[in-house]
């Protein structure tokens, strides 16, 4: 029966703790190694505090995460958000990826917005740009400026 030394263990050991720190890492990143993504950028003006490891939402269901920003090498005013969406979710080429707001502390999203199931070739590939929109989070409570019906004013007496 063959012997394992001490050295030979340590090393395993060493090696084992390293593959966890990374996993780790990349995990409170909110980067899931184990699940297959697909990737979409998208360009915004501004992020407005958008962080990488934001959610990523379509109608209230979590489906990705943000990865990473950087600003766009071509010009110095756009920043490109790139997106990680699970495999499996289909998302049409004119889906919009809007920025809202989750809560009054200032908390960033991105809400993917789809207007018709992806069929055929209007599907977006991996490695596409879908295109970017902005909410505050005041517009996502109270809606649109144009769609506020204001009260008559009250006459006096």
């Amino acid at each position: 029966m063959t012997r394992i030394s001490n050295e030979t263990k340590i090393a395993l050991l060493a090696i084992a703790a390293v593959l966890i720190a990374i996993w780790g890492f990349k995990f409170l990143k909110g980067i899931d190694l184990f699940t297959p993504s697909q990737t979409f950028y998208d360009k915004y003006e501004n992020v407005d505090q958008l962080t990488a490891s934001s959610p990523i939402f379509i109608k209230g269901l979590r489906v990705g995460t943000v990865r990473d920003l950087y600003l766009d090498k071509t010009d110095d005013k756009t920043i490109i958000a790139v997106l990680d969406v699970e495999r499996g979710v289909d998302i049409p080429k004119d889906a919009i990826a809007t920025i809202v707001g989750q809560s009054l502390m200032g908390g960033k999203a991105i809400e993917i917005t789809i207007s018709h199931p992806c069929e055929g070739d209007g599907c977006a590939e991996s490695g596409s740009y879908l295109q970017g929109s902005y909410r505050s989070f005041l517009q996502s409570i109270v809606g649109e400026p144009g769609q506020i019906e204001l009260a008559p004013p009250v006459q006096p007496g």
